[in-house]
């Protein structure tokens, strides 16, 4: 009785307890999360399964955990129903490998955690670049420097190579200096990593594999010290020549090669047994007999799978059996300027020799062969411009033998030249265009023509030059004269100078004409017959005059009255072309070509006194003199061929021609014609000379030399009282 009113009572005291303690809800439970796994530095949103989870978001926290790692928390919760949340984390970077999630019930106090339900996973690392990308098995230590993206601290780097056999060297004293570079070494010595094609490749600790890189390992170049022998002949005497090559580097005899090379005649000379190799020293035989003179390159090969040779910096050089041999030159001197052409003979030349003269501090002279054979050779050498005194001659073989006569060519300084020419014509009517072609001797070095005429500002016209092959000239002479022509040519010896030179005469055939009442009637031969050129100009009282008064090639009319000219530039009718006033009425008109300029101007005679005008305008005499008498005809010429007119005046049927315009007594005097006569002046010949002529009651009487005589030509032409004209109306 007593028992069972004590399991009464505790069973009433366990009822009172659970009506007066509180409930409590169960604790989170995760059955699953999704994604398992998750790329590092991307946005992260985990869905988890499970039971218990409070429906307020504002009660649940979201942890990741890794021993030895700070908790991430989640960074936003969406409660969906008491079974499933998702936790938003958003962009992170975190340590890699599994970890575990917690959910958290803040209003319970509990929590719910899965472990190792997440694997984070870093990118892949890649490779970009490695320096170097090549080595030489020789080196314990080989630095690198290799570029990228995603590397992180302790990373393995290897070099690998996947042909038998397999090899595989892993760095060591990696640094990653950052997320894309990283600093290492290799270890490449010979019998760790042989020759060969490799790759590069790195494993982040996480166990992320890169691309690769290629890297080549190569055999060590062997060094060259010196080659014994230097050189070889070729004839049968060097079949078996030994060589011995000193360096280092070398690798054994089964792995070392030697070569001898002439690349621009594809020669290669191999040895004739395997090189025996001895610590630094290697020792062949090769054969030389019949191979083609020259230098050749040397070189030592190491070999392997990818091979390395050094070439010796001094070339070995194979010679003929006999070096060249000079006995006599044919002569042993030339001039200068011009080529000499030398003849050698001798021995044991080469095709392909060459020969030149030489003198210290001098450029070489060059003599090109022309024909060639063993004992003799033929030359030239262009000696312009080359120093005068001996020079050595050197014939040198294409393999660079050669043979020196000391001094045995002089050079010596021609003689100063002789000046000459010739040219296409010494005669002609103005303007005359003559070839002037130089045919000096003895070299000449310049030439100064003179073609003695002056331009209108009366400066003597020439030529100069100092350029071989332009020292012909052409000149052309616009006014009528006779001119001496001359050469004078010099080199570093002296001149020359034509003497007397070349006359050159320039001519102006004139005809007549006649002026009557106001109407021209002009001739172009002096013979009788009818007028070629008709035309009316000026009045019946006017004075005519004709001239050369623009450089048009024919002279052409001009009237004088009351001191007034109009002048016409052409041979027809018509209005004046230029009118001024020069002189007064009652002056004698006159025309010449006072200066030389190849233009006619006017002037007047007046009381014995002549008025000269450089220039057809109204101004003041440039040129005033007496000469004559106030009843004497003026008449006007060139009677010395100088291109100059000059004065004259005629009286009581006596010439007194003067052959410079100033005053003094005449030059010449001479009886041609009666009183009555008119005179007339002109070069009836082209012998480039003014001659005289009178016209009398329609006849001309024209003498071709100013000398008292006979008429050298008569013939009728106009009427008695016409007033005779002369020009030369065509230009011809």
């Amino acid at each position: 009785m007593t028992k069972m009113k004590y399991t009464i009572a505790v069973t009433v005291i366990g009822i009172l307890m659970l009506l007066v303690l509180p409930a409590f809800a169960d604790a989170p439970t995760i059955s699953s999360t999704a994604p398992g796994r998750w790329l590092n530095g991307t946005d992260l949103n985990i869905n988890i399964i499970g039971h218990y989870f409070p429906l307020n978001a504002a009660n649940i926290t979201v942890n990741l955990s890794q021993n030895g790692q700070t908790n991430v928390s989640a960074t936003g919760i969406t409660a969906n129903s008491e079974s499933n949340i998702i936790a938003s984390f958003g962009v992170r970077s975190i340590h890699f490998g599994d970890w575990n999630l917690t959910v958290n019930n803040l209003s319970e106090g509990s929590n719910g955690t899965i472990s190792n339900t997440l694997d984070v996973y870093n990118p892949s690392p890649t490779l970009s670049t490695i320096n170097p990308s090549t080595a030489t098995n020789e080196s314990t230590s080989v630095p690198f420097i290799l570029t990228g993206t995603g590397f992180f601290p302790t990373p393995v780097i290897n070099l690998s190579m996947f042909s038998s056999p397999w090899t595989n060297i892993t760095a060591t004293n990696c640094q990653t200096i950052n997320n894309t570079e990283i600093h290492g070494t290799f270890n490449l010595l010979g019998n760790l990593a042989q020759a060969g094609s490799y790759t590069v490749n790195l494993t982040n600790p996480d166990g992320n594999l890169s691309n690769t890189l290629p890297f080549t390992i190569y055999v060590p170049a062997p060094t060259i010290s010196n080659v014994v022998p230097s050189s070889s002949k070729n004839n049968a005497s060097y079949s078996n020549v030994q060589l011995t090559i000193t360096g280092s580097k070398f690798l054994t005899a089964s792995t070392t090669n030697a070569t001898i090379t002439n690349s621009t005649k594809s020669v290669q000379i191999l040895p004739l047994s395997q090189p025996a190799v001895v610590s630094n020293s290697m020792t062949f035989y090769m054969n030389f007999t019949g191979r083609p003179v020259g230098l050749y390159n040397v070189t030592v090969t190491n070999l392997g799978p990818l091979y390395n040779n050094t070439t010796w910096s001094t070339p070995f050089q194979i010679f003929y059996p006999d070096p060249p041999r000079i006995i006599s030159l044919n002569t042993s001197s030339g001039v200068n300027p011009g080529i000499t052409n030398v003849q050698i003979v001798g021995s044991g030349f080469q095709d392909g020799a060459t020969v030149v003269l030489n003198r210290t501090l001098l450029a070489d002279i060059p003599g090109p062969i022309t024909s060639f054979n063993s004992t003799t050779i033929n030359c030239s050498f262009d000696l312009t411009g080359r120093s005068v005194g001996p020079w050595n001659v050197i014939v040198t073989n294409n393999d660079t033998q050669s043979y020196t006569v000391p001094n045995g060519f002089n050079i010596i300084a021609p003689p100063a030249p002789t000046a000459s020419f010739f040219t296409d014509k010494t005669s002609g009517s103005f303007p005359l265009t003559v070839l002037f072609n130089d045919t000096s001797i003895n070299n000449p070095t310049t030439w100064n023509w003179s073609f003695g005429d002056t331009n209108t500002a009366g400066i003597p016209q020439w030529y100069n030059t100092t350029i071989p092959g332009s020292q012909n000239n052409s000149h052309t002479y616009v006014t009528p004269g006779i001119y001496t022509a001359k050469l004078t040519v010099s080199n570093a010896n002296g001149g020359n100078t034509t003497t007397p030179g070349t006359i050159i005469t320039v001519s102006k055939i004139v005809t007549i004409g006649v002026f009557r009442n106001g109407v021209w009637y002009l001739r172009n031969t002096n013979t009788v017959g009818n007028a070629d050129i008709t035309f009316a100009y000026g009045l019946a009282d006017n004075k005519p005059v004709s001239g050369h008064w623009i450089i048009s090639g024919n002279d052409t009319p001009g009237v004088f009255h009351n001191g007034i000219w109009d002048l016409k530039n052409s041979n027809s009718a018509g209005s004046p072309d230029s009118t001024f006033g020069y002189g007064i009425t009652g002056d004698t008109p006159v025309v010449g070509d006072w200066t030389g300029s190849g233009i006619d101007t006017v002037g007047v005679f007046r009381n014995g006194v002549f008025y000269l005008k450089n220039t057809n305008a109204y101004g003041n005499a440039d040129l005033t003199f007496a000469y004559g008498l106030p009843s004497d005809t003026p008449i006007v010429g060139d009677w010395t061929g100088s291109g100059k007119d000059t004065v004259g005046v005629f009286r009581n049927g006596v010439f007194y021609l003067r052959n410079t315009n100033t005053w003094g007594d005449a030059d010449i005097t001479f009886a041609y014609g009666l009183p009555s006569d008119t005179p007339v002046v002109g070069d009836w010949t082209g012998s480039g000379k003014d001659t005289v002529g009178v016209f009398r009651n329609g006849v001309f009487y024209l003498r071709n030399t100013n000398t008292r005589g006979d008429a050298d030509k008569t013939f009728y032409y106009g009427l008695p009282g016409d007033t005779p004209l002369i020009g030369n109306w065509t230009g011809s």
